[in-house]
């Protein structure tokens, strides 16, 4: 009896945690509004300086250009750097938030994750997720977050997210 109701209620709480989950991220990514490139102009003395601050932003993966014989540099500003989709990690760590457990289970194994490095803490991860029993719903919360954040790179960014977060 006791594992009957356990059963139910793990379906259940996966049930809510899936079907929130599937149409938020569904209609965020159907009906989202055109997004334009926030720009920040920076001033500086001198052309040279100005010269020097684009190739310099620019190296490190921010785009940059100075406008013209100006002493000014054009910055735009998005919310990816470098390739790391900051939208996923934050969706994924808001759904982990949503399922009573997850966020403890998760530090935890990040914490491990974190020690090992990047490829073998993204392994580690997978290989503790598999290990949960198919009634945890932190194994089916995890389950959702590994169909959006399919790449190492997205889940080394929510592993870091969640060690720094907790």
């Amino acid at each position: 009896m006791n594992r009957k109701l356990r059963l139910t209620a793990a379906s259940v709480a996966a049930a809510v945690a899936l079907g929130v989950a599937a149409p938020t991220a569904q209609a965020a990514t159907e009906h989202a509004p055109a997004r334009a490139a926030a720009t920040q102009t920076i001033t500086v003395d001198s052309n040279a300086e100005a010269r020097t601050l684009s190739a310099s932003l620019t190296h490190d993966g921010i785009a940059a250009k100075t406008i013209g014989q100006t002493s000014s540099v054009t910055v735009q500003s998005d919310l990816t750097t470098k390739g790391v989709p900051w939208r996923q990690v934050i969706r994924a760590y808001k759904l982990l938030k949503r399922v009573p457990g997850a966020v403890s289970w998760s530090a935890k194994v990040a914490k491990e994750a974190v020690k090992l490095g990047k490829a073998k803490g993204v392994a580690y991860l997978k290989k503790k997720i598999g290990e949960l029993h198919f009634w945890n719903p932190v194994k089916w919360v995890w389950k959702t977050i590994l169909v959006f954040a399919n790449n190492a790179d997205t889940l080394w960014s929510i592993i870091q997210y969640i060690v720094h977060h907790h």
